[in-house]
This record gives C-alpha cells, sequence and structure tokens, in this order.
C-alpha cells in the first residue's frame, strides 16, 4: 500500500497532476470529525506533519486524500 506521505508528495512534485483538485481529510481530535482542506492549503509537507499557514497537522490525523470526489487514498 502506498503511504499517506509519499502520495502528498507526488501531488506537490508531479507537474501533471493539478493540486487545486485534490483535498485532505484529516481528523479534529476537539470535535472528533472529519475537516476537509484544500492541496493549496499546504505550506510544507514533513515526514511527521503538512503544515498551513496558521497550524500543524499530524500525519498520523489524514484520513483521507481526494481528487475531486474520487477516493485516491484511505486510511
Amino acid at each position: 500500500m502506498i503511504s499517506c506521505l509519499n502520495i502528498l508528495n507526488r501531488i506537490r512534485h508531479d507537474k501533471n497532476l493539478n493540486k487545486e483538485e485534490y483535498l485532505i481529510y484529516y481528523l479534529d481530535n476537539i470535535d472528533k470529525r472529519l475537516i476537509e482542506i484544500k492541496f493549496n492549503e499546504v505550506k510544507e509537507i514533513s515526514k511527521n506533519f503538512i503544515s498551513l499557514e496558521d497550524k500543524e497537522i499530524p500525519i498520523h490525523r489524514i484520513k483521507e486524500i481526494r481528487r475531486k470526489e474520487e477516493l485516491i487514498w484511505k486510511r
């Protein structure tokens, strides 16, 4: 199985992929619900976190990656 981190890095670096089409869903620890973020909001990808403008999301909290409505990856 391809890891979440590998998929995120591929989306980021593959010039043939339209980054605007991708959505990331992560589990909010407080609200206990999935939160949607656009891939374009991601500022940095590291081994353990993705960084947004105002927060960091642990990779292990990411539950789904979608391209438009199509499910690409799910934990």
